[in-house]
This record gives C-alpha cells, structure tokens and sequence, in this order.
C-alpha cells in the first residue's frame, strides 16, 4: 500500500513540476515578444469599454403603472346605477359605492357628470 502511495505522491510532484516548467516557458515567450508588462494593463481599454457596453445593455426597472380605466362602458346614469349598485359581492362594504343624481360616491371621492342633452331621450354623462 505504501508503494502506491508513494507513486500518486511523485505523480502530484511531477505535475507541479511540469506546470511549472510550461508557466516559465510561456512567460520567455512573451519576453521574446516585448510583452514583459502586466496583460492586464494591455488589454484595460478594451475591458473597460465591455463594461460600459454592460451597462448601457442594463436593463433598468421600470415603475409599476397601472392600466388605463376604460369609460366607454359608462354612458348614461342607467350605466353607473347597474355597475355599482350592484357590486362585487367579494368587495368589502366599507367601499360599496354610492350612486346619486349627481354622480358617484366612491372610497371619500365623488366623480360628479355633467348631463348633456341630446336628441335621444337618454341622457350622456361626461365626467367633470
């Protein structure tokens, strides 16, 4: 057992040996060649135009928005009066709205509308 042993520890020391040698080896080559200074400092533009080119590509959190309220289901006071007396029955009943002749009471904010007659005998709601 100790035979093996000592052939995987000279196995281990032969491969640092060789690493060694082939590190040395490398670096006389790039002494031959005038690149005695850092690599890193050779090649620092280039590193620093990757990283501006990163983040240029960042991708930047956008705020949360919320999507538009579409009114065009909402015509005539006949339309809120279906819509919101009858609401969800999950919603809570402290923010049941509140529909009256002049318009809707909801959370603490009234929305009022502006009745304009036209020649049909319903009357179009615009929001005020």
């Amino acid at each position: 057992m100790t035979d093996w042993n000592n052939i995987l520890k000279r196995n281990r020391e032969y491969i640092k040996a060789k690493n060694k040698i082939k590190t040395q080896v490398e670096n006389n080559r790039l002494q031959q060649l005038g690149l005695t200074e850092n690599l890193q400092t050779l090649f620092q533009p280039i590193l620093k135009s990757q990283e501006d080119i990163k983040k240029r590509l960042a991708i930047e959190p956008s705020p949360h928005k919320d999507p538009p309220i579409e009114y065009g289901g909402i015509k005539a006071l006949n339309d809120i009066k279906r819509l919101f007396l009858n609401p969800d029955p999950d919603l809570p009943k402290s923010i049941s709205p509140i529909v009256d002749d002049e318009g809707l009471l909801f959370n603490g904010f009234r929305i009022r509308f502006i009745h304009h007659n036209s020649k049909s005998t319903q009357k179009t709601l615009y929001l005020h």
